[in-house]
């Protein structure tokens, strides 16, 4: 993991919630501006950088920091807006593991911040939670994703990657305050201070709940039922909710992973893995507006699923999926239909998801740990390549070698933006090694941050 900081990510998606919403509260648009069209309005952050002492781009929240780390906007993941149109939510996940709170102004859109909450005790721009721990590690909100509100606005809810969890809050109608419940985790290490899903595994592997990330929590009309992804587990997830307090309890959940049954019921596609079973790697749910269909993209498969719904029990049933990746289609494992253009691995179909890399590594003779070195001289995903740039990867793995080091040398110039390092950690698993990373990473950053002790 290379500790770098980008300078422009944060102020985006501020920037696009900003538009957005003032886009939705239909201003006036300006005499050629055609109907859909979007004007923009500006942006808030919490990066001094990209506020009023900065780049001017954006108006600073008072808890700012120079790089926005612990400001409750670090690392912006999501955004939801209240069904009354007056509060707007978002996720900060990596480093400030928070939900960050802004009013509304129905008529222009415009935002004002009011504040935010986390699970990390260190982050002290925001409230802590109760159950926050040092980092946000296992405290039912390490690395929120998605946010959402419930359709009575009376509940708000966010997905833990780290934690295997979903978080749940009450919301007060008239004033949009978000007050912490609980949460509910699949991962041992997170029960308690949250409430156990199915059956915890460590690090919620295979617990059918393992990893929900980016939209992954919608509702029924009705309010009677949330759905959630759980990506690791390749899964959909049942909770029956509790309309008078808002609290969840565990309904039932489908995967497309062998592994991941029990405590899942199969979609009657599933294999190893969840590789090409129509449902590998959910990220993103929506529900129709019959309310009796729900659609899963599945990234690995390059495929959407389609799910029916009960009204009145809220179980799923898989009713199929469409892919564009002919090993999950009729000429692989038959798990979707595919659509006219499929090639394999999805590649130029329209549905590939870029995950293509290319890398050259120099290694040590690896016979004990002294002589184990790894050099990446570089390395490009295909996520990372645009069309005039591409960003490329490079750095040390000294593992036991003393004579290798990731260092700046004495007296070096560091330009801003540079690593300065780079951060290295294990797991069992690859989520607990991701959340190694991001703790250690944030260490780093709270320590180089000015006024620190022991900053330069």
């Amino acid at each position: 993991m290379r500790v770098t900081r980008p300078r422009t990510a944060r102020g985006v998606w501020l920037a696009l919630l900003a538009a957005v919403s003032a886009a939705a509260a239909a201003l006036p648009a300006a005499a050629s501006a055609a109907p859909g069209d979007l004007t923009y309005q500006g942006c808030i952050t919490g990066e001094e950088a990209t506020g009023p002492d900065g780049s001017g781009a954006c108006a600073a929240i008072p808890e700012a920091t120079p790089t926005g780390d612990d400001s409750g906007l670090d690392r912006l993941e999501s955004v939801a807006v209240s069904p009354d149109g007056h509060s707007v939510y978002v996720a900060a996940g990596q480093l400030d593991h928070a939900v960050a709170h802004f009013n509304r102004d129905p008529a222009t859109g415009a935002l004002t911040y009011v504040g935010c909450m986390t699970g990390e005790a260190l982050n002290t721009g925001c409230t802590p939670i109760a159950g926050a721990t040092m980092t946000g590690d296992n405290s039912g909100l390490n690395w929120p994703e998605s946010v959402a509100v419930s359709p009575d606005g009376l509940s708000g809810y966010l997905t833990s990657r780290f934690d295997s969890a979903i978080a749940q809050f009450s919301r007060d109608p008239t004033t949009g305050a978000l007050d912490y419940i609980g949460c509910d985790s699949s991962e041992d290490e997170s029960v308690p201070p949250c409430d156990a899903i199915a059956t915890p595994t460590t690090g919620g592997a295979d617990s059918g709940f393992h990893d929900p990330k980016h939209k992954a929590a919608v509702f029924s009309a009705d309010g009677r039922f949330v759905y959630a992804a759980g990506e690791q587990d390749h899964s959909i997830v049942v909770f029956d909710r509790d309309t008078a307090t808002g609290a969840l309890s565990f309904d039932s959940c489908l995967t497309g992973e062998t592994e991941s049954i029990p405590p899942c019921t199969d979609t009657g596609t599933a294999t190893s893995g969840g590789d090409a079973s129509g449902l590998q790697q959910p990220r993103w749910l929506l529900m129709g507006p019959d309310d009796v269909s729900l659609y899963a993209v599945a990234n690995n498969d390059d495929a959407i699923a389609r799910f029916s719904r009960d009204p009145t029990t809220g179980s799923l049933d898989f009713e199929g999926c469409i892919t564009g990746d002919t090993a999950t289609g009729s000429g692989g494992s038959g798990a979707c239909d595919e659509i006219p253009g499929a090639t394999p691995n999805a590649i130029d179909s329209g549905l590939d998801d870029p995950r293509a890399m290319v890398a050259l590594w120099m290694i040590g003779l690896e016979d004990e740990p002294e002589r184990s070195s790894e050099i990446c001289v570089a390395e490009i995903f295909g996520r990372t390549v645009g069309p005039d740039s591409a960003r490329i990867g490079m750095g040390v793995h000294p593992f036991g070698d003393p004579a290798i080091a990731d260092v700046p040398h004495p007296g070096e110039r560091i330009p801003r933006g540079r690593p300065i390092c780079t951060v290295f950690a294990s797991g069992r698993n690859a989520g607990a090694c991701l959340r190694a990373l991001g703790s250690k990473a944030g260490a780093i950053y709270r320590a180089a941050e000015p006024g620190a002790r022991g900053a330069a």
